[in-house]
């Protein structure tokens, strides 16, 4: 290929490769920027916040009002009820009917409470809801308005390649990765024609990918020996306490043996010291009866 060739065809590759890269930018904007949409929450979040506000404020300060209310006044009444006992020596009835009353105004009392502790919380979670989702319908408007103008430029750029006679240009690489690396090979004289360039591309891909398959695998093998030397490791601190479990029970074992052969021979000598001394004793007593 003349040099004059080669340029030409070295720029008409760039040519193709700044439309294409053109088109992926606007191509990853219309498929990346519905990802950056803000969500939209209905009514039914305040609805449960009102809800669950009512019910725990309601257990709240009816339980609070049984501890700091009803319960001390029971305790007070006891106690003056054994006061005046033990100085009147009299005893009478405590009358429930008043505690009785008083728990029912406050249980109404803290159904009141609790609804207009659960109507506040819930216009501040209404007020919280409706700015959330103000300002998520502002963002999401801006996004769909640059997704829209993303979509266009796609159809501006993909009538501009249509626009153009690129019979030339393998169709089974139309994206720039490609177009690129075919002008750096005709730029760099590693390949003289378009369809050397092509054949040079799919070898350093198949090439690329076969390094990266070796350094998966090369990664792989390597976190098999990590494991396998962890499985060794634990193996042999397993073994090594299971002899050491081994040499301590064996020693308590010879201890208690030599320990009950000791006690063994001393009852032994203790048994023949005391026939050789009853043997002894039976002696003399021959002697002194029959020997003269």
């Amino acid at each position: 290929m003349e040099r004059e060739e080669r340029n030409s065809l070295v720029q008409n590759l760039e040519f193709v490769a700044g439309l294409l890269k053109r088109f992926e930018q606007q191509y990853n904007l219309v498929v990346s920027l519905p990802r950056t949409k803000s969500m939209v929450y209905s009514d039914r979040g305040r609805k449960t916040v009102t809800g669950v506000t009512r019910g725990a404020s309601f257990v709240g300060l009816f339980v609070l009002g049984l501890f700091i209310m009803i319960l001390p006044s029971l305790i007070i009444e006891s106690i003056f009820y054994a006061l005046i006992v033990m100085v009147t020596g009299e005893t009478y009835e405590i009358g429930g009917g008043a505690i009785i009353i008083w728990i029912v105004l406050w249980l109404a009392m803290s159904i009141v409470f609790a609804n207009l502790i659960s109507k506040n919380a819930g216009k501040m979670a209404e007020k919280k809801l409706n700015d959330h989702n103000k300002n998520a319908a502002v963002h999401n408007e801006s996004v769909d308005k640059q997704i829209a103008v993303a979509e266009e430029n796609c159809n501006v750029i993909r009538n501009e390649i249509a626009g153009y006679d690129l019979s030339w240009y393998p169709p089974d690489y139309f994206y720039s990765d490609a177009a690129e690396s075919f002008a750096r090979y005709l730029r760099n004289q590693r390949a003289n024609s378009l369809g050397e360039a092509v054949n040079l591309y799919e070898e350093e891909k198949y090439r690329n990918e076969m390094t990266d398959l070796q350094r998966q695998q090369l990664t792989a093998a390597w976190t098999q020996c990590i494991l396998q030397a962890q499985t060794i490791n634990a193996i042999y601190t397993e073994g090594q306490m299971t002899r050491d479990a081994i040499n301590t029970q064996g020693q308590m074992t010879r201890d208690v043996i030599n320990t009950q052969g000791q006690m063994t021979r001393n009852s032994i000598n203790s048994a023949a010291n005391s026939v050789n001394q009853g043997i002894s004793s039976l002696r003399s007593e021959f002697n002194r009866r029959f020997g003269n």
